[in-house]
């Protein structure tokens, strides 16, 4: 790994690809062994990405791999982070009956326009995204969404994570949809 770096500094190309390969693969791995496998590939991803327009602008004596490592680490944390404001604001939810949410809590309140506002954003844009998330949690199955919808279950795998993906950029980054 060591070798890929100075390369790839020195503006080896081939190098740069192959050590964003192997970067992306080991942080698949790692992150694939605490959770899910497309979260894992996706927190993979975003590393890599930040790595690799960051890299060249470090100076050397540098430890690139501990430095790689500790932005994976960092997006790793950022993922639980997320996942444990979703799970608080999706559990203090306790039925659909959302007046009384607004009576209690203007936090909540707040909370909860954001995502109704994420929610229009993703239906006007992609309305096949938000079908899909929609089926999903009024409890349809797997087979049952493919077949309603007439597509395959990768196809309704791929349509739900990016729908996931635009309504949390929505949600936590105000991203437009």
């Amino acid at each position: 790994m060591r070798d890929l770096w100075k390369k790839a500094i020195s503006g080896d190309i081939e190098a740069e690809k192959l050590l964003s390969r192997l970067l992306f693969e080991r942080f698949s791995t790692l992150a694939g062994l605490v959770i899910c496998k497309e979260d894992a590939r996706d927190i993979a991803q975003e590393a890599c990405a930040v790595i690799l327009t960051e890299y060249k602008s470090l100076k050397s004596p540098y430890e690139y791999n501990a430095w790689a490592h500790k932005i994976f680490k960092n997006k790793i944390a950022s993922y639980f982070q997320r996942k444990s404001v979703e799970k608080r604001i999706f559990s203090e939810v306790p039925n659909d009956n959302y007046e009384s949410l607004i009576e209690t809590s203007t936090e909540n309140f707040e909370i909860m326009q954001v995502l109704i506002d994420c929610l229009k954003k993703l239906v006007d844009s992609f309305p096949r995204y938000a079908r899909v998330i929609n089926l999903v949690q009024l409890g349809f199955d797997t087979d049952e969404i493919c077949r309603r919808m007439e597509i395959s279950r990768n196809n309704l795998y791929v349509l739900l994570n990016r729908g996931r993906k635009i309504l949390k950029d929505c949600v936590f980054n105000g991203d437009a949809v």
